[in-house]
């Protein structure tokens, strides 16, 4: 069985202090997200589209006038930037470019 700390060491970039400093939060959630996909062997490539969308989405959320929209616009917009993340280290453990 696959085990975080494995999916942290395999998956590391080549500028991963630096990624901790700007996006910590996404550091420190994206490894239990990425071995969920890895372990239901999901591809990098249905990581991306998942990715766009809620990046999409988010955009248009944010041109609503609603309060709550846009509650739920900058959710959006945060898991868009944890997807990115998780895509890189899906495709860097699986090797799937």
């Amino acid at each position: 069985m696959i085990g975080i700390k494995e999916i942290i060491e395999n998956s590391k970039r080549g500028n991963y202090e630096h990624n901790k400093r700007t996006h910590f939060l996404e550091m420190v959630i994206s490894p239990y997200i990425t071995w969920f996909f890895v372990t239901l062997k999901i591809r990098p490539n249905l990581v991306t589209i998942l990715f766009i969308i809620f990046g999409i989405s988010s955009a248009f959320l944010f041109a609503s006038m609603s309060l709550w929209m846009v509650i739920v616009a900058y959710l959006f917009y945060r898991l868009h930037i944890l997807l990115d993340v998780v895509d890189g280290e899906v495709a860097r453990y699986t090797k799937i470019y």
